[in-house]
């Protein structure tokens, strides 16, 4: 009779291999799970600092990036770098776009734009004077801005009034009825919280904006999402004249949909894409070790590599991980949570190390499944059915076929861009490789290459999809990345025998 294998724990194979008690370092991919420990395994970008900014000069801008790739770690990370400058920004999360949706009567978007911004930004202000002992100190010209604060907080946000116990006095009355009477232009709003920010001592303010995608209204609808950020990305001086700086963190799918609406005027106002490569992935892999490794019984860390907890391999597992990631650094640490898990189920001690089995066990499934966004490497067709559309074939002379059938309708451009997506089917075409296919280095006057990119793919969709441009059929995107090729035949089709187009097909 076979003896019962007994698996270990995963907290205690951690806590042996020397991992602080009760953590564990691929525990959570949320990160505002780990607001606390984030700023000890954070892996800057080259351009952070700009994306930081400085906060005497406040800029506007925008962050894409896929699922999973860090735009609220981004966030979080600027928020703790604020509170420790000299010259701080009043720095106001706002993660609640579903609030958006609870005044309904307000007609005009902007106008509750300014009611939510009132109330987050006054919240904040709040409790940044109570917890740092900071007063509201008059400026030239406005010597009652107590006064204007109290009022204000009693129109556009009374619980937090409550919470600090202000009231309406008779002295405040008359401030208060002129509030409520006056309809304030966002703008305006804007620049009366700007004033009474820097009578705290702040010199700015970093209104922070993350999660435009995970209301039920804007979930699976990029158009949506787009045009819910429209009156803050579209209003006049808004982004650049009110001392905020407005910081988008937004899906990387947004990105071809503000562009081909032109939402935004995302040629005016900064951009940044947010990818990773594997050598960055390393290292984020090793900090995250180090910092959960390093506690009150280690000054230093114990583990510094994934291959620290492995038995000896040709290839280091951290590399391994990072290149099955993918770019992405929460599937980084879904993998190595998933091997761990599994070294676990199989191990009866916890001394002994990970096999490389167990982490090709765990990597080959992952790699079977579609990536979410990755450049320049093969990639699997999306896991879409498209057994009801007839397969793309595009042959030697120019003419798309789609299944026994020509298809015509192609301008010089659209055959240019299929060209390019024909002749690296196997892998993603990234907006760089594209718009250098189709414009060259030297662009010209026709206005932003990418802006045109955008449009001429998604013309081509929507002919290859009979005016559908948001369907994946042919021609899939990897949002932030660029296009792969989808639901194509190598060879060419074979049309009816004696059909005129028998030949076309092979010419």
């Amino acid at each position: 009779m076979k003896d019962t294998i007994v698996a270990i724990t995963v907290e205690a194979f951690l806590q042996e291999k020397g991992f602080r008690a009760n953590t564990h370092p691929f525990q959570w991919t949320n990160a505002e799970q780990e607001q606390r420990d984030l700023p000890g395994y954070f892996v800057e970008v080259p351009w952070f600092e700009q994306l930081f900014g400085d906060p005497l000069n406040p800029e506007s801008l925008i962050l894409f990036a896929p699922q999973g790739y860090g735009k609220s770690s981004h966030r979080l990370q600027i928020a703790q770098i604020a509170s420790r400058r000299k010259a701080s920004p009043l720095v106001v999360p706002f993660t609640s776009f579903d609030l958006l949706f609870e005044n309904a009567h307000v007609r005009d978007t902007s106008e509750r734009y300014l009611a939510l911004i009132q109330e987050a930004t006054l919240s904040q202000l709040m409790h940044e004077i109570q917890s740092s002992k900071r007063d509201i100190v008059p400026l030239a010209g406005s010597p009652d801005l107590q006064s204007q604060l109290h009022a204000l907080l009693l129109v556009a946000a009374p619980m937090v009034a409550y919470q600090y116990g202000i009231y309406e006095t008779p002295l405040l009355a008359p401030l208060v009825q002129h509030l409520r009477a006056k309809r304030f232009s966002l703008k305006e709003g804007l620049q009366m919280l700007s004033t009474l920010a820097r009578a705290a001592g702040f010199v700015s303010v970093y209104f922070l904006l993350d999660g435009i995608d995970e209301t039920a209204y804007t979930r699976r609808d990029p158009f949506r999402a787009a045009t819910l950020l429209s009156p803050l990305l579209d209003a006049p001086g808004v982004l650049q004249e009110c001392g905020f700086a407005f910081k988008f963190f937004l899906p990387a799918n947004l990105e071809p949909v503000m562009r081909e609406h032109q939402i935004g005027r995302l040629d005016r106002i900064p951009v940044y894409v947010l990818t990773w490569s594997e050598a960055e992935l390393v290292r984020m892999l090793r900090l995250r070790l180090e910092s959960y490794s390093r506690g009150a019984k280690h000054t230093q860390p114990v583990v510094r590599t994934f291959q620290d907890l492995c038995e000896p391999q040709p290839t280091p597992a951290d590399e391994q991980l990072a290149q099955a990631a993918q770019g992405s650094p929460r599937r980084m640490i879904d993998l190595a949570r998933e091997i761990i898990t599994l070294h676990c189920q199989q191990a009866t001690t916890t001394d002994r190390l990970i096999t490389p089995q167990t982490i090709q066990q765990v990597l080959s499934v992952s790699t079977r499944e579609p990536p979410q966004a990755i450049a320049s490497l093969p990639v699997e067709e999306p896991s879409l059915s498209l057994s009801v559309f007839p397969h793309l074939y595009f042959d030697q002379r120019g003419m798309v076929w789609l299944g026994h059938q020509p298809y015509s309708e192609l301008t010089g451009l659209d055959r240019k861009c299929m060209d390019v997506l024909w002749q690296n089917r196997r892998k993603t075409v990234t907006y760089d490789e594209l718009i250098e296919a189709l414009y060259g280095s030297d662009p010209g006057d026709g206005g932003d290459p990418k802006d045109r990119m955008y449009k001429a793919v998604r013309s081509l969709r929507k002919k290859l999809c009979i005016g559908d441009a948001d369907m994946d059929t042919y021609i899939h995107v990897q949002p932030g990345i660029g296009y792969v090729l989808c639901n194509y035949c190598d060879t060419p089709p074979v049309p009816p025998q004696g059909s005129d187009q028998q030949d076309e097909a092979h010419g």
